[in-house]
């Protein structure tokens, strides 16, 4: 999958950008910010450099962070192991489709 630098969800743009210094600080390879309409990845980190699946999976989590953000559920928000779950498994769905390869 080629990642895009927008997409739109709930009929709003949702910016992606690829900032790894920035989620240095933050200590992780994701990051959703759905006031700001912004998903943050990254394409390294300090143990290697993500490979593409890792940095797919990531942009399916965060992904995942924002349509719960925008569909009104914000308790599931920041609930990292549901995310963490619904995200594989709608990856592994994708790619065993074919639908990303």
């Amino acid at each position: 999958m080629k990642i895009p630098k927008t997409y739109t969800q709930f009929g709003q743009i949702i910016h992606i950008k690829i900032d790894s210094e920035y989620l240095a600080k933050e200590d992780c390879n994701g990051l959703a910010e759905p006031d700001k309409n912004l998903i943050t990845l990254a394409d390294e980190n300090e143990e290697h450099k993500l490979d593409k699946e890792e940095i797919e999976r990531n942009l399916i989590h965060e992904m995942f962070h924002i349509a719960l953000a925008k569909a009104g559920y914000s308790g599931a928000f920041s609930d990292e192991k549901f995310a963490h779950t619904m995200g594989n498994l709608l990856y592994e769905a994708l790619k065993s489709g074919k639908i990303i390869r």
